[in-house]
């Protein structure tokens, strides 16, 4: 093929690919039942969908988390970034407590979640959960095993089981109460408010493995932060029973609650006992102190001390008493350093109360109080983790950081008490030393009075603390306070009907609308006039719609007929007519490139045509080889044809003309016997004196001639041819065909060269443009709609499918 060639292909492969919006909206319109059956299919599969699948409701609770760091002094803020900080990292620790497997296996265990009661409904199961007629219990079953059975309970109360996975031939009968030995092991029926509701229906009990169940409901709970500003956390969950996602959320509230209390009793305990130590040692030591000053005034006969000298009795009084205060700060905070130092068993609590007895500031004691909390969240972490996992590391670092502050602090808080009991006892040598007059007995008694006062005044502070502690202890708060408990809407959020019927909609629309896409670009016929013009530069005379009725001798055209195929070869006549303006047309001949066009059809219809608008019309069958028109007129074997003319056997042309029945100004040529060689024949001068003769004769010659892709003879007679139709049936040629029909007339092969579209049908002119006469007419005559043995008719469903499959054939 040359340059232009494959140029030109290209061009109408391209202009046949093209698919506009008109064509989008077209093939709908033309495929509309289509459309509207998979839209009901898939209403109706939506409708299906909606009814089998339960639906599922959503279930929120908040809480809000107490901040830590609320009251603390700005020394605590000092050491934040080394303490890890009471902020937002509290919120996110608190989400995993409340995210932990340990409160779920709780709540699991409390609402016996691991078990699950359902029944058969006419569409889909549905759960009974909280209105089971029967709860079972079981008592020798591992948690971790599953199974399965059915129970009925009848009008008197009795339970009817069997249908155990394990084991399907058992069946008891038990009452409600009664401990009964089953595949599952042994289990007791206890008896709810909704056994009366549920006579002789079936109940499926379901028992699932414990640590499955768990799982499920973890991944199931979702604990997120409403805002980074806040502290408050969002508890939600789903579940087709909005009461189990109820009982789960505030189940999970509660225990995190009360786990929250046991962890703060768990500090008032300790503290208590380590007052309740420290009172028993200065029980023993008041005692010691009080037996040493009435042996040590027995001994010297000392009943009442003087009184001291005017001028310094304040001032000495002053500083004992700030000297026993430092004193018994210091000793505290040196039990609390030996404390900390000799605890080497772990991360372990502080008891809180010994710091403020020691004096240590406030930041000391708010140190602690982070340090202890710490502790109790390290040890809960540790409880649903391993000690390997990052949380639990990254936790321990930061206690251990913490710890070392403390240390830090109590041996400067120790220092920096050393340095004021020193200043107070140089302040009381000066004192001292103007009582020098005063009697040594008396300031050795005085040294006595003063051991028992320091001990005394740290035992009622002591046990002041004891009474705070208890008074703590028994009202102690949860870290969290409910902002509310789970609610929700009894409005279903999944599934949800507005978008599945959307969708079903949608996809309704989307299969028919895919498939027929992919149908046209699998179908490389012609379709529309649009391709036609778009790839051939002849000139387009007509398109023909397609006949789906019977008609006698394939003539459709009547005399004063307005249906739409006559008018479309009226049409058809005209262009013709205007053809002639220029250079007279008389011989007309039609071809195509393959057979089954329809070239018959349009040559009988167009002869009668003309001679109805009163030419005088010659029709001849030219194609010698298949004899499609002599065949149609019912002259299959006659011998009286245009062979038997060229050969001589018929002498007269007068001989040969037949005249017919359709109309008085149509006269027919028939082909005759089948020649060996048509091409040899048609080659010889005696058809050219034919021709000549017939020119004088008739106003219009109409040649039925044969296909120009298949045998050479529709170019042999070109040489006494005014104008040549090339016929195109809609949805029988491929597109690839249209390349060499342009080079034909680009070459000059046929005289006066131009275009008819065949068979039209409605679907098919959709995609194209016609003169806007009508749709949905045609006619039926062809290898393609008629059988060729009883001229019968083909109904449409045998059409698509010859369709369907000539379609397959040519993409092969």
């Amino acid at each position: 093929m040359t340059e232009n060639s494959e140029s030109l292909e290209r061009d109408v492969v391209a202009a046949s690919r093209r698919f506009t919006l008109y064509d989008f909206v077209q093939l709908i319109l033309s495929n509309w039942y289509w459309f509207a059956l998979s839209i009901v299919v898939c209403y109706m599969c939506a409708a299906f969908y909606m009814r089998r699948t339960a639906p599922t409701y959503q279930r929120t609770a908040s809480i809000l988390v107490k901040d830590s760091r609320k009251g603390s002094s700005s020394e605590v803020t000092a050491f934040s970034d080394i303490m890890g900080g009471m902020g937002r990292r509290s919120v996110d620790n608190e989400i995993h407590i409340l995210h932990s497997r340990r409160l779920m296996a709780d709540v699991v265990n409390k609402f016996d979640l691991a078990t699950v009661y359902t029944t058969s409904g006419r569409i889909r199961t549905v759960d009974m959960y909280g209105r089971s007629p029967m709860l079972v219990k079981f008592i020798t079953l591992n948690p971790n095993k599953a199974g399965q059975f059915k129970y009925t309970v009848d009008n008197e109360g009795k339970v009817h089981i069997g249908s155990f996975l394990d084991n399907e031939t058992y069946r008891a009968t038990v009452i409600p109460g009664d401990t009964v030995s089953t595949p599952m092991g042994e289990v007791v029926f206890v008896a709810t408010p909704y056994m009366d509701r549920y006579n002789n229906q079936e109940i499926t009990v379901s028992k699932y493995p414990l640590n499955e169940v768990i799982e499920s409901y973890r991944k199931r709970l979702q604990c997120n932060i409403t805002d980074k500003m806040t502290s408050v956390i969002n508890i939600t969950m789903s579940d087709v029973v909005p009461k189990r996602a109820e009982d789960v959320i505030n189940g999970i509230i509660e225990a995190y609650n009360a786990d929250a209390i046991e962890d703060k009793r768990a500090i008032s305990d300790l503290t208590e006992k380590f007052i309740n130590d420290r009172l028993v040692i200065l029980s023993d030591e008041l005692n010691t102190a009080d037996s040493e000053i009435a042996s040590f005034k027995q001994a010297n006969q000392i009943y009442s001390p003087r009184d001291e000298a005017s001028m310094s009795a304040e001032e000495i009084s002053r500083l004992k008493q700030e000297n026993m205060s430092l004193e018994a700060s210091l000793e505290i905070a040196k039990y609390i350093l030996d404390y900390v130092n000799n605890d080497t068993s772990g991360p372990s609590l502080i008891p809180a109360a010994a710091v403020t007895m020691s004096g240590a500031s406030s930041g000391l004691a708010s140190q602690i109080d982070a340090y202890n909390q710490s502790v109790l969240d390290y040890k809960r972490l540790l409880s649903d983790s391993s000690t390997s996992s990052p949380v639990v590391v990254e936790l321990g670092l930061q206690i251990a950081t913490m710890r070392n502050v403390i240390i830090t602090s109590l041996e400067s808080h120790i220092e920096g008490l050393k340095m004021q009991i020193n200043k107070v006892k140089n302040e009381r040598l000066y004192a001292d030393s103007r009582m020098i007059s005063s009697p040594t007995k008396e300031k050795e008694l005085l040294s006595i009075t003063r051991q028992q006062k320091v001990k005394e005044e740290l035992y009622i502070y002591l046990l002041t603390k004891l009474e705070e502690n208890a008074l703590t202890g028994a009202t102690a708060e949860s870290n969290a306070r409910v902002i509310d408990y789970a609610y929700g809407s009894n409005k279903p959020i999944s599934p949800r009907g507005m978008m599945i019927y959307l969708m079903a909609m949608i996809i309704g629309v989307m299969i028919p609308f895919i498939i027929l896409y992919i149908l046209e670009l699998l179908n490389t016929s012609v379709r529309s006039r649009r391709e036609i013009e778009e790839a051939l530069s002849a000139p387009f005379i007509g398109d023909i719609p397609q006949y789906q009725g019977k008609a006698e001798y394939g003539i459709v055209v009547k005399e004063n007929s307005r249906d739409v195929i006559s008018e479309s070869f009226r049409i058809m006549r005209t262009n013709i007519s205007y053809m002639s303006i220029d250079n007279a047309v008389q011989v007309i001949t039609l071809t195509s490139s393959i057979p089954h066009s329809g070239k018959t059809f349009i040559s009988t219809n167009l002869a009668m045509t003309l001679a109805i608008s009163g030419k005088k019309v010659l029709l001849m069958d030219l194609d010698l080889r298949r004899r499609t028109l002599s065949k149609m007129m019912g002259h299959r074997n006659d011998r009286r044809g245009l062979t038997s003319y060229l050969t001589g056997a018929i002498p007269s042309l007068n001989d040969v003309i037949s005249k017919t029945s359709l109309h008085d100004n149509l006269d027919m040529i028939f082909a005759g016997p089948q020649p060996p060689n048509p091409a040899e024949m048609l080659m010889s001068h005696r058809v050219d004196t034919m021709m000549q003769e017939l020119r004088d004769r008739y106003d219009y010659i109409i040649l039925d001639s044969v296909p120009a892709m298949a045998v050479a003879d529709a170019m042999i007679i070109d040489r006494f041819v005014d104008l040549t139709i090339y016929v195109i049936r809609q949805g029988n040629l491929d597109r690839r065909h249209l390349p060499d029909i342009e080079q034909l007339h680009r070459d000059k092969k046929f005289r006066n060269m131009c275009v008819v579209l065949n068979g039209v049908t409605h679907s098919k002119r959709t995609y194209g443009y016609g003169y806007g006469y009508g749709y949905g007419y045609g006619y039926s005559y062809g290898y393609s709609y008629i059988s060729d043995s009883d001229n019968e008719y083909v109904p449409m469903w045998k059409r698509r499918w010859r369709k369907f499959k000539r379609l397959f054939k040519k993409r092969k």
